[in-house]
């Protein structure tokens, strides 16, 4: 009781210090440093994954549906903005209308290059937008 009855005046001078002090000046507003962001360009090795993806996205037939660049299609929604574990799932396990892509039909290494052609490439290109009717 006594600790309360101490720092309840201490704390009502300080508020009132603080309440009729002069007010503060602004800061001097500092510069910020700058940043310098470098880009890099593809790998080769990276360029022959997207080339590879490419080529395995339209003879797979991908693009019969989402178009030569997953650009979409009346069939089907355009790609870009998925990430590799949506694309792998909706490959495996498909909702709506796509077919299945089982590992017999689409190996493990083949739909790892198609990923990385969606989300190396298309993803770049532009973000998936939604159009409403």
């Amino acid at each position: 009781m006594i600790k309360l009855l101490i720092s309840v005046p201490f704390v009502l001078i300080v508020g009132l210090a603080a309440c009729s002090a002069e007010p503060a000046s602004a800061p001097t507003p500092t510069a910020l440093p700058t940043v310098q962001l470098t880009v890099q360009r593809e790998t080769p090795e990276a360029e022959r994954l997207l080339s590879l993806g490419h080529e395995l996205f339209v003879s797979k037939g991908c693009a019969a549906c989402h178009g030569q660049d997953a650009e979409g299609t009346g069939i089907a929604p355009p790609l870009a903005g998925h990430t590799s574990a949506q694309v792998k799932r909706q490959a495996r396990a498909p909702l709506g209308i796509m077919p299945v892509f089982p590992p017999d039909k689409l190996s493990n290494d083949e739909l790892e290059a198609i990923v990385e052609f969606i989300v190396g490439t298309v993803r770049r290109a532009r973000p998936r937008t939604r159009t409403r009717a």
